[in-house]
C-alpha cells in the first residue's frame, strides 16, 4: 500500500479531527456533556478508541476542541461582516445579528457546554475578545468621522456592546428568558447603536 505524503496526512488528520469535534457536539446534544464516553464516540465513528487518542490527550482535551471548532464558524461569520463593506452602524447591527444568530441556531450546544466547560474555555478566547473590542472601536471612530455616531469613547461602546450580547447570552441560559435573536438584535441595536447616533 503507498505511504501517504506529508500533505495528505495533514488534510486527512485535520478532516479527521474536525469529523471528531462534530460527532463530539452532536453526542453532547444528545447525551449531556458527562453521559457519553470516548467508547461511545468511537462507536459513533466506528474507528478505534485509540484513534481518538491519536488526535486528543483526554476527553476534556476534545470537548475544548470541539468548542474552538464550533466558534470558528462563528468567527468566520464575523469576519465576513467585517469585511461586507457596510456602513459603520449596519456593520455592528450585523455582528450583533450573527453573534444572536449564531447562538440560537446551536442553543442545545451552548445549554450543555458553557456552564461546565466556559471557564476554561473563554481563557484561551480572550484574545479574540480583546480584537473584537478593537474592531467595533474601529467601526465606532470611523462612524463618528462619518457623522454617523456622535463623540463617544468607541473602546467603552464596544465592551457595552460585547457585554449586551453575552448578558443576553448568559440570561437565556441561566435564566431560561425566551428572547429569540430578533428581539435580542433590536434591544442591542435601540439601546448601543441608536444611542450613539448623532
Amino acid at each position: 500500500m503507498p505511504r501517504l505524503t506529508a500533505k495528505a496526512k495533514k488534510i486527512l488528520d485535520k478532516t479527521m479531527k474536525e469529523d471528531i469535534c462534530k460527532a463530539t457536539l452532536q453526542l453532547v446534544c444528545d447525551k449531556g456533556v458527562d453521559g457519553w464516553t470516548m467508547n461511545d464516540l468511537a462507536g459513533r465513528l466506528d474507528i478505534a478508541k485509540g484513534t481518538l487518542y491519536n488526535y486528543f490527550t483526554n476527553k476534556d482535551d476534545l470537548l475544548g476542541s470541539a468548542l474552538e471548532q464550533h466558534f470558528l464558524e462563528l468567527d468566520k461569520k464575523i469576519d465576513a461582516v467585517f469585511e461586507s463593506g457596510m456602513a459603520p452602524d449596519e456593520t455592528m447591527r450585523g455582528l450583533a445579528f450573527v453573534m444572536f444568530d449564531h447562538f440560537h441556531a446551536n442553543r442545545k450546544i451552548h445549554d450543555l457546554l458553557f456552564p461546565n466547560h466556559a471557564v476554561k474555555y473563554f481563557k484561551k478566547r480572550k484574545c479574540k475578545r480583546a480584537g473584537m473590542i478593537l474592531r467595533i472601536s474601529e467601526l465606532v471612530k470611523q462612524g463618528m468621522s462619518e457623522g454617523i455616531f456622535r463623540k463617544v469613547d468607541p473602546v467603552a461602546v464596544a465592551e457595552v456592546m460585547l457585554g449586551a450580547i453575552r448578558e443576553f447570552h448568559i440570561s437565556t441560559i441561566e435564566r431560561q428568558t425566551e428572547r429569540g435573536p430578533e428581539e435580542q438584535l433590536k434591544l442591542v441595536t435601540d439601546i448601543v447603536i441608536d444611542g450613539i447616533r448623532v
